[in-house]
């Protein structure tokens, strides 16, 4: 019999754990990229680091141990194997997941992976160095994101065990970068300080942050534009003229009255809001509601240049078509002025801010063309980092501003008055000095009388005050010198002898415009044969000058020139182009230099001539050959003047060398044999550009000089020829080539001078040289020096000046024009050069006219 006190069991609530083996947690893969047969060695250090972390990654290279080992040893295989198992199938693409799946051991598989996708590898080491050489930066993407993808080549290179050294790495890495970024490159490369590639990782990212905030700066300033409120009120207009909104009028002595931290958003001043602004009051009373950004009753004084893209060089004076005022930040360069009070005006920038004007008056800037110009009411603003011109008052007054390319040309009635250049980003006009004397006259433009009286010819000073009084010119003063050129005419002369006409043969005298080279005939007769050209602006004038000398000479009407001296005439619109390409085909033809392979450049920058000791080579025919080339340099082709007058020297004994570089110069006529000069007609202003070339080669004691003109758009007179003086330095030979050009440019000046009509003030001739030190000593009033020769230049470079023929600035040496006459340049250069001195390639079309064309004539 059971006792009572027995009790059944219950069931207990506790869970009993089992122990399952293979408990512990897998390695989490979700950080590893699936692997589908690429980058198979990143994969492999990926899940090899993963699985010796978690101690299995024995498992990838020990096969299952033995029977006899002991059961601690079977367990600890199985779990690594099964892991490593797991972890490498899970990293797999679905396609590889199939192949591999069967297996059980998880060193068959990996073993597997290491022979397929090693092998394969290593066939793959030349398209990794392709994919590097072919790998560039673009505008289009993050610069952060770039730079890692370069990053990640050169693992790819190193994984096919491809070490690039660091300083070659960081080298290729500038020269990756996006055009956009070339002024970067360029400062970089002429560092001697050798970056590092975390340094220079660094450098650029920085330098990608400043260009992104530059941008985002610009952007905000669009947008400031584009948000700026209308004057119209539309809210109240269908309201009567004796409404006003609620609160319109918030007395000061109001007890509730609050003041504004921030400025008033009319005057710009703390302490109150637009509408309690004691200058707005006028404003409502007149009926005109308030502006955003209203300074002086209607106007809105804006300077639209960023403080964060200028320098601060307040000498220079930036032409700003976003400017509504002209400004400047120098006290000292006001003729006149006078002082504002505090609470008159003040000037927005670009960039959200404002600056006080503490005066106004007037500026004259002394230009380098020679004229004055006169700026009114200019506000004085010492805050601000440089002087603005404002377009839109020029324009008000005449003055009409041409941005063209890098520069600017003011013009007024299609007459020069000035230029500028482009710098970091701006256009800063050519001042030759700012003019601190009080002056009366309040023209834009001030000229001299002397100067309206030679540009008129020569009239009666009397008929210049008349034009003047009929508002037909403008900006005279009353300071008149003595006309040279009228006391000269006044000067009697011996009266010419009478020509008689002749009609026997070989009697005949013909006339000429250029001069003229006296030749006897068999009778003791003289004897002029030339050819004529007849040019002038009005075509009743031509007709009648060929009606006149038809009449009294014997000659003969070829109609309109198309070839003159072995110069075609190409007429194509408002343009005339001059080639010789029918005369350098027959040249090269002539010389078997026709079917060659052509080359960019008319001289290599690596040659080394020297004289020949020796016996010449074909001397006869190398002498021929310069004597045809200085023909085509002298009259359109100035690209080839340096490597004609450089082989010119060896003329009398050529050697081998010298016939090497002879033919590569016929190599790039062949390539460049449709070449001319074009001349558009603008600009109207004759320029010069002045350059030298100190000694080069270290066979020759004497330097190169090289100069090039341009008008109408191409060049008019160029030169490069070896200096007949030696030069001690530098500064010696870019000074005797500047003598020698501004002698040249006196020469063409009075040449245009000449010409009749004379529609156009022929201003002084700027001359762009590259050598600051020659252009300080230029204009050094006392310069001394032992030499006699450079006393002599600095002399005639001194007159020049004073007398108002030239006037000097400086251009760096890639814009240089003359570069090319002194030296052997390379290919972007010459383009460059030849672009700039007009020459173009013409091609024929379908109906046989000739059309320019602009671009690369080698692609």
């Amino acid at each position: 019999m059971a006792s009572d006190n027995v009790s059944t069991p219950q069931p207990s609530s506790a869970t009993v754990a089992v122990a399952l083996p293979f408990a512990k947690p897998f390695p989490d893969v979700s950080k590893i990229e699936i692997f589908a047969n690429e980058n198979f060695k990143r994969w492999q250090e990926r899940v090899h680091s993963l699985l010796d972390i978690h101690g299995v990654a024995y498992a990838l290279t020990e096969s299952q141990p033995s029977a006899t080992a002991d059961a601690k040893t079977q367990e600890a295989w199985q779990y690594a194997n099964k892991v490593c198992r797991h972890t490498i199938l899970q990293t797999l693409s679905n396609e590889l997941f199939d192949v591999y799946c069967s297996s059980k051991e998880a060193k068959a598989i990996w073993e597997g992976l290491v022979t397929k996708f090693t092998a394969e590898d290593a066939t793959k080491q030349k398209f990794v160095v392709g994919k590097y050489n072919q790998w560039q930066m673009t505008d289009d993407k993050e610069m952060k994101i770039q730079i890692t993808e370069y990053q990640m080549l050169l693992e790819d290179l190193k994984n096919e065990d491809i070490n690039l050294p660091e300083k070659f790495a960081a080298g290729m890495l500038i020269e990756k970068l996006p055009e956009s970024w070339a002024d970067y490159k360029n400062n970089l490369k002429h560092k001697e300080k050798n970056y590092t590639m975390d340094e220079l990782v660094k450098h650029i990212l920085i330098e990608d942050s400043s260009k992104r905030e530059l941008r985002a700066t610009k952007a905000k300033e669009m947008a400031y534009k584009a948000n700026l409120v209308q004057s119209n009120n539309k809210r109240y207009a269908n309201k009567s003229q004796n409404y006003k909104p609620k609160n319109f009028n918030v007395k000061p002595n109001n007890p509730n009255f609050k003041k504004k931290k921030g400025n008033c958003f009319y005057c710009g001043k703390p302490g109150h809001y637009a509408v309690q602004c004691r200058h707005n009051k006028g404003d409502r009373a007149n009926g005109n509601p308030p502006k955003v950004h209203l300074t002086e009753g209607d106007d809105i004084i804006a300077a639209v240049i960023s403080q964060v893209n200028i320098a601060a060089n307040v000498k220079e004076w930036v032409v700003d078509s976003g400017a509504t005022r002209h400004i400047s930040a120098n006290r000292e360069a006001f003729s006149s002025y006078t002082s504002i009070g505090d609470d008159e005006k003040i000037v927005y920038l670009a960039d959200s801010r404002t600056a006080k004007v503490l005066g106004k008056g007037k500026v004259l800037l002394k230009l380098t063309s020679g004229n004055t110009l006169a700026l009114n009411d200019v506000l004085h603003v010492p805050n601000i980092r440089a002087n603005l011109v404002s377009v839109a008052l020029l324009g008000k007054v005449g003055v009409k501003v041409s941005f063209e390319s890098e520069r600017i040309v003011m013009t007024r009635n299609n007459v020069f008055v000035g230029k500028g250049y482009c710098n970091q980003g701006l256009f800063v006009l050519n001042i030759s000095n700012v003019i601190n004397e009080n002056a009366s006259s309040s023209a834009y433009i001030v000229d001299s009388i002397s100067l309206w009286h030679a540009r008129l010819g020569h009239v009666n000073i009397g008929y210049i005050k008349k034009m003047q009084s009929c508002g037909l010119i403008y900006g005279i003063n009353d300071n008149m010198d003595k006309c040279e050129i009228c006391a000269e005419a006044k000067i009697t002369k011996k009266s010419c002898i009478t020509v008689h006409r002749e009609t026997e043969l070989l009697n005949l005298i013909h006339t000429d415009l250029g001069d003229l080279k006296q030749t006897m005939t068999r009778g003791g007769k003289s004897l002029y044969v030339d050819d004529m050209l007849i040019f002038g602006t009005s075509l009743d004038i031509v007709n009648s000058t060929k009606y006149f000398l038809s009449s009294n000479f014997d000659m003969k009407d070829l109609g309109e020139a198309k070839i003159i001296l072995g110069v075609k005439i190409i007429r194509k619109g408002d343009g005339i182009m001059l080639t010789q390409e029918h005369y350098t085909e027959r040249l090269l033809r002539k010389f078997e230099n026709y079917d060659v392979t052509p080359v960019s450049t008319p001289y290599d920058a690596n040659t080394q001539l020297k004289k020949n000791n020796g016996d010449p080579i074909a001397q006869s025919k190398y002498a021929q050959i310069i004597g045809s080339l200085m023909h085509l340099m002298n009259f359109t082709r100035p690209d080839i003047a340096y490597a004609v007058c450089r082989l010119s020297r060896y003329t009398h004994n050529p050697n081998r060398e010298h016939w090497f570089a002879l033919v590569r110069l016929m190599k790039y006529l062949r390539g460049t044999m449709n070449f001319g000069i074009l001349y558009s007609g603008f600009p109207t202003v004759l320029e010069g550009y002045s350059d030298a070339n100190w000694i080069s080669d270290s066979n020759d004691t004497k330097s190169t000089s090289g100069y090039v003109f341009t008008l109408g758009g191409g060049a008019v007179a160029w030169k490069s020829a070896r200096q007949t003086i030696i030069a001690r330095s530098t500064m010696e030979s870019e000074f005797i080539a500047l003598e020698l050009t501004g002698s040249e440019a006196d020469w063409l000046r009075n040449f245009l001078a000449n010409i009749p009509p004379i529609k156009e003030l022929l201003p002084p001739v700027s001359i762009h040289c590259d050598c600051q030190a020659a252009i300080a000593i230029a204009k050094n009033k006392s310069y001394n020096c032992k030499s006699r020769h450079m006393r002599l230049r600095h002399d005639v470079v001194k007159q020049l000046l004073r007398d108002g023929i030239i006037s000097i600035d400086f251009v760096k040496s890639e814009l240089n024009l003359a570069d090319p006459l002194t030296k052997p340049v390379g290919r972007k250069l010459i383009l460059q050069t030849t672009r700039e001195m007009g020459l173009r390639p013409t091609v024929v079309n379908r109906d046989g006219n000739p059309t320019y064309v602009i671009g690369d004539p080698m692609k």
